[in-house]
Parts: C-alpha cells; sequence; structure tokens
C-alpha cells in the first residue's frame, strides 16, 4: 500500500476510532431525530433478540428505507444503543475513507485525497450529526463510494465489475436513504452525457 493510501486509510480509522469513543453512550442524544425511528426498525428487523409487539406495530408504520437498520441490527446495536452508536460511528470512518477515495479519483491526486478526507473529519457538523443514530453517515460512505467507483472510469468504458460494483453501492445508498434516488439520477444522467 503506498505511503499516501497508508496515510488516508489512517484518517479513516483515528477518526472512525474517536467517533466511537466520542458516542459511546447507553443512551439517546436526542428523542427530536429520527433515532428512535431507527432503533424501532432495528428492533424489528434484529435476529438477536424479540421486538415487543408495540414496537412490531411502530416497525410497520414507519417510512425510512431499511439499509441503516438492517446494519444496526446485525451488528447486535438493536437492544444495546451503544452499539448502534457505534455503527454510526463506524459509518462515519468509512465515510471519511471514501470522500478521500473519491477526491484523489477526481483530482488524480492522493495528497488532495488525504487533506479532503481531513478536512471533512474535522467539521463541526459531522461530529454533531455523528451522535445521532441516523442514516447520514452509512448514506454518505456509500455514496462516496458510488461517485468514486465510477469516476475510476473516467477514462474508458466500465469493467463488468466495476459496473456491478456500482449498481451495488448505488442500490445500497438508495437503501440507506430515499435521497439515493438522486444519486441514481446523477450516476444515469453523467453516463447519458458520456454517450454524446
Amino acid at each position: 500500500m503506498p505511503r499516501l493510501d497508508a496515510a488516508l486509510a489512517a484518517v479513516a480509522a483515528v477518526a472512525g476510532s474517536i467517533a466511537v469513543a466520542f458516542t459511546w453512550q447507553p443512551g439517546l442524544a436526542s428523542l427530536f431525530d429520527d433515532s428512535v425511528s431507527y432503533l424501532i426498525l432495528a428492533q424489528a428487523f434484529s435476529p438477536f433478540g424479540e421486538a415487543s409487539p408495540a414496537v412490531l406495530a411502530a416497525a410497520a408504520s414507519e417510512k425510512y428505507p431499511p439499509l441503516t437498520a438492517w446494519l444496526i441490527a446485525l451488528a447486535g446495536g438493536a437492544f444495546d444503543w451503544r452499539i448502534a452508536h457505534a455503527t454510526v460511528a463506524l459509518a462515519f470512518g468509512a465515510s471519511v475513507f471514501a470522500l478521500g477515495w473519491l477526491a484523489r479519483q477526481v483530482s488524480g491526486s492522493a495528497w488532495v485525497g488525504v487533506a479532503a478526507a481531513v478536512a471533512y473529519a474535522w467539521l463541526p457538523g459531522a461530529w454533531l450529526n455523528v451522535k445521532g443514530i441516523l442514516a447520514e453517515f452509512p448514506y454518505m460512505a456509500l455514496t462516496f463510494a458510488a461517485l468514486a467507483v465510477h469516476a475510476s472510469w473516467r477514462a474508458g468504458a466500465a469493467t463488468r465489475r466495476q459496473a456491478i460494483l456500482l449498481g451495488i453501492l448505488v442500490a445500497a445508498a438508495f437503501l440507506a436513504r430515499t435521497i439515493g434516488v438522486a444519486l441514481v439520477a446523477a450516476v444515469c444522467a453523467a453516463e447519458a452525457l458520456r454517450w454524446l
């Protein structure tokens, strides 16, 4: 692994680790965001415990895409909110890495990738959002990764593996947040423009 790739991985690992420590708490940071909804869905989906009838009834009425709740449930965070917080914090670390990768792909400079990752990891708004059990960071990690994969083939046609990976990442982003439809539209538009 080249030195700057290792530096990008280190920035992401440090950001993710600090985020886990920052968010490790048994309770919720707020009852006024979507954290409760994601936890209700995670409990309904969890293979590690049985949700109460009230939670199951509430889950049927939730309007959020399922991916974040699936991640929390499969990580064991549906009934242990510390793990739910850690899942979101690790997704933040993954988004730091994916943004750095995207910046490197777009700029052609590994230094720009590392600088973008560091700048993003220092944003106060990111640290405010990481306190919630929310879909923002899983969505951002998937979106940045999808855009980086798309940017990696700008010089030529995509291989089958790259196209499949892009499809998986875009679909997962859409399953993380409904705004993922904008990513689908953007990739379609970019590919349509390539043919003009």
